[in-house]
Order: structure tokens, then C-alpha cells, then sequence
């Protein structure tokens, strides 16, 4: 067995208009990983995304043209949030590690008690959590 790998960078995969995963929502992500007993975790929207940050995005979505008007309303705020929360969550499905995907699931999830991130973390990156690596989110464009 190789040496272990004290540092790690984690990137995004994939074309965005606009990156909406910031690197604290990766270092909670993280967090959430290390204090799991199972690689399956469904994390409220609010725990990695806080609702005011969530309805400022919806602003700068619309303002970039990367969301539809029509689709959110006056009145119909709630839509650009879940398509918010939807986009974090392509995201965050995006994310890797040393090259690996870091979630081999990523999806939203409506529940009685709120919408919710449901995860499947990878075999690697629980691993790599697991031996409390360093990481870095990193930027690739």
C-alpha cells in the first residue's frame, strides 16, 4: 500500500454560467462526511446553503440571464430557490477529488420537513475524509 495523502484539492466538474458551490459549502460538506458513520447522508438545503444566501443567488441568476423570469414571479420566489438548491446540487454531484468524483450521488429531496441535499458519498473520498486529509477547493476554468 502506497503513502498517504495528507492534501487533497477538490475541484468542480463540468461548464457553469455561474459557479454557485462556495468553499465553505465544501468545507461543511466535508465536515458533514467526517461526522457520518455511513457514506449515505441527506443534509437539509439550509445546513449548506442559508435560505438569504439561496434568495441572493436567485437575484444574480436573474441578472445574469441564467434564469428564466417568467419562471420566477413576484410572489414566486420559492421557484428560483428549489432551482437554486437544484444547481448547488449538480454541483456539489460535480465535485472531485484528486481527479475521483467525491459524491457518486447528489440530488434534491423533498420531505414533509423540508428540502434536503441527499448524498452518496464515493468509496474514495469517504476514505480520503475518513484520514482527516487537508483540502483545498480549487478553481479550474
Amino acid at each position: 500500500m502506497g503513502a498517504k495523502i495528507r492534501k487533497c484539492e477538490i475541484t468542480v466538474s463540468g461548464e457553469y454560467s455561474l459557479l454557485l458551490i462556495s468553499p465553505d459549502m465544501v468545507g461543511l460538506l466535508v465536515e458533514r462526511v467526517l461526522a457520518s458513520d455511513k457514506r449515505e447522508l441527506c443534509i437539509p438545503t439550509e445546513e449548506i446553503l442559508p435560505r438569504g444566501y439561496a434568495e441572493y443567488l436567485v437575484c444574480v441568476l436573474k441578472a445574469n440571464s441564467c434564469l428564466d423570469v417568467s419562471d420566477v414571479r413576484q410572489g414566486k420566489n420559492e421557484a428560483g430557490i428549489q432551482l437554486v438548491y437544484t444547481h448547488v446540487a449538480e454541483q456539489i454531484g460535480n465535485l472531485k477529488a484528486n481527479q475521483y468524483h467525491c459524491f457518486d450521488r447528489a440530488r434534491l429531496s423533498a420531505c414533509p420537513w423540508g428540502t434536503q441535499f441527499c448524498l452518496s458519498t464515493s468509496e474514495n473520498f469517504y476514505e480520503l475524509v475518513k484520514q482527516k486529509v487537508t483540502f483545498m477547493y480549487a478553481l479550474k476554468l
